[in-house]
């Protein structure tokens, strides 16, 4: 139990990830969202969308900036999926995206 407590510490101290990923049999959308757990949110998505997800890019402890990166992509939103989280585009785009937005934020702290 002390193990499982110290795992979840080192969590919340790392903070979440955001993660690009996209339907195995579906080019030209991507999602991206935030996860405690890359894995387990993969399968998640798998089982949703009756689909093999691929995992594009992994950005840890950047969760705080889904909202950030959503309202940045908000003109690449795909209207006609499930949920909120799926944009037109390549993960090229998407991970350049929020990699300029990491970068704007650790320049603003500077």
């Amino acid at each position: 139990m002390k193990r499982r407590r110290e795992t979840r510490a080192m969590d919340v101290l790392r903070g979440d990830a955001l993660c690009v990923t996209q339907k195995s049999r579906i080019q030209g959308a991507v999602e991206v969202g935030q996860s405690m757990n890359v894995n387990k949110r993969r399968q998640g998505l798998q089982g949703c969308h009756n689909s093999r997800m691929l995992i594009h890019a992994v950005f840890p402890g950047t969760g705080y900036l889904e909202k950030r990166m959503h309202a940045a992509l908000e003109a690449q939103r795909v209207k006609n999926m499930p949920g909120k989280e799926w944009f037109y585009g390549t993960s090229s785009m998407a991970i350049s995206a929020i990699s300029s937005a990491i970068a704007n934020q650790k320049a603003s702290e500077n």
